[in-house]
């Protein structure tokens, strides 16, 4: 058995390191004239300014050392108590069933709303920087702990984009396993039940598009081990959709940007066999400056704030082709992936969420304004919401609770203290996730179908009487 340090800690530390800093570095180094070929003592300085840098960094995203300390602790019991997964899963309240897309907005966030119109001026710091969401939010089902527009707190094990995915698909935080567990790469929670899986039982055609190579930090091997087919940018390469290498012109922040990976989903959307959930992960919002697509967004400023109101265009041009095609037929949810990670940016008396937007949902209990303001959320309870929002009546999954059924964890049991207190104790139940092949509630994990696309089909609209 490899030890944790092996097995975990370094390979996080330093793939998590490469992801949101590596480009930054090189692109630094660059400027001063160094390349990969430097050595002697500039080489060693830099080697352990990266090392020391990572580990800080990561340290306090992940925190670590945390995990590391629970070597000495006993273990807790937050997921034996409070892990909960509805009876009626198996149950599918529709004889047309819903199609679903999930955007995957990175460190999207409420605060560059002005909460349309209901917010202070202190508490909307940059004004109206996503209009266009912000319109849509407030015509369509906004969850949020004020009577404006809003979203999600962030609690622990969730503020990156691996573990909010994790989080939103799953019910459950990421966090670093330290027990016996069978932990692999390839594996990657394998035993947790999640949305996908739940999906992948009722037939659904599942497709992730990403603008990234998604093996880095083991977002590929989650969603297989979750029935979801992958297609991100070796993908889209390897099949002469992108060409390789990555041309310049097609460049965001990091990878393929956005406004080309929205070209590739809308013209994947009329091949997807239904009924289909469909992700799209977006990255050009990453800190540290993002980047403003010049030509998809001529007329946007070129900086951080400007990023997100392109990212905002972008979004709601997607939506509208989707509803052209699918009409009432597809559900559709924008959700941050978490807070953004920009430090020295934010006003520190501003209350922050992460942004969350459910179109035409076909919830299988009634809803009112009331029942989705004033109303405190984490990402896990997304995961019943999404399942909910295709007619699967859900009302708890994992640490997640539907809040038109129930009141969440954070409204009638836990602080966000007390919960990211409990979510940093040792846990048996949550090891186990990390087992291979034992999922539970007599859900059949169905095998991954080679492609996802149809080329032969048409999308189906709410008034077609073809099954």
């Amino acid at each position: 058995m490899l030890s944790f340090s092996k097995r975990v800690l370094l390979p996080s530390i330093a793939a998590s390191f490469a992801m949101v800093y590596g480009l930054r570095a090189y692109r630094f180094l660059g400027s001063l004239g160094f390349r990969l070929s430097f050595g002697g003592v500039a080489q060693g300085v830099v080697a352990c300014a990266v090392l020391i840098v990572g580990a800080n960094v990561m340290n306090n995203k992940l925190h670590i050392t945390s995990y590391i300390a629970k070597g000495t602790q006993e273990y807790g019991e937050l997921y034996e108590s409070h892990y909960a997964i509805s009876s009626e899963l198996a149950r599918l309240d529709s004889s047309h069933p819903q199609n679903l897309i999930i955007i995957l907005a990175e460190s999207l966030e409420s605060t560059f709303s002005n909460g349309g119109g209901g917010e202070s001026p202190s508490q909307a710091p940059f004004g109206e920087a996503i209009p266009r969401l912000s319109s849509l939010a407030q015509k369509h089902i906004n969850f949020s702990p004020t009577h404006a527009i809003g979203g999600l707190v962030q609690v622990a094990g969730t503020g990156w984009t691996m573990a909010g995915t994790i989080a939103h698909l799953c019910g459950i935080p990421l966090t670093m396993p330290i027990g016996g567990n069978s932990f692999s790469n390839k594996y990657f929670l394998d035993s947790a039940l999640c949305v996908s899986d739940v999906l992948a039982n009722h037939g659904y055609t599942q497709a992730y598009l990403s603008g990234l190579d998604s093996s880095f930090a083991g977002m590929k091997y989650f969603l297989q081990s979750h029935a979801i087919s992958v297609l991100d940018l070796p993908y889209f390469q390897q099949t002469g959709a992108i060409p390789s290498p990555l041309p310049q012109e097609l460049q965001g922040f990091w990878g393929l940007k956005d406004s080309r990976l929205f070209a590739l989903a809308r013209d994947m959307l009329p091949t997807l066999k239904e009924p289909f959930a469909l992700y799209v992960s977006t990255i050009d919002t990453h800190h540290p400056d993002g980047f403003v697509d010049p030509h998809a967004c001529a007329s946007v400023r070129s900086d951080y704030q400007g990023s997100f109101t392109c990212t905002d265009m972008l979004i709601a041009e997607f939506i509208d082709y989707a509803q052209s095609l699918y009409g009432d037929s597809v559900s559709i949810v924008v959700v941050g992936d978490h807070l953004s990670m920009k430090t020295g940016f934010f006003p520190p008396n501003v209350s922050r969420y992460v942004f969350d937007l459910f179109i035409n949902p076909k919830f299988t209990a009634p809803y009112t304004l009331e029942s989705t303001k004033s109303r405190t959320l984490s990402h896990f309870d997304i995961a019943p919401l999404l399942l909910d929002s295709v007619g699967i009546r859900t009302e708890a999954f994992g640490l997640g609770r539907n809040p038109l059924y129930k009141p969440t964890l954070l409204e009638s049991t836990f602080s966000q203290e007390e919960l990211n207190a409990l979510i940093a104790q040792k846990s048996r139940m949550y090891d186990s996730f990390w087992d291979i092949g034992q999922k539970s509630y007599n859900l059949i994990k169905p095998k991954l179908e080679p492609s996802p696309i149809n080329q032969t089909q048409k999308p189906r609209r709410d008034n077609d009487k073809t099954p």
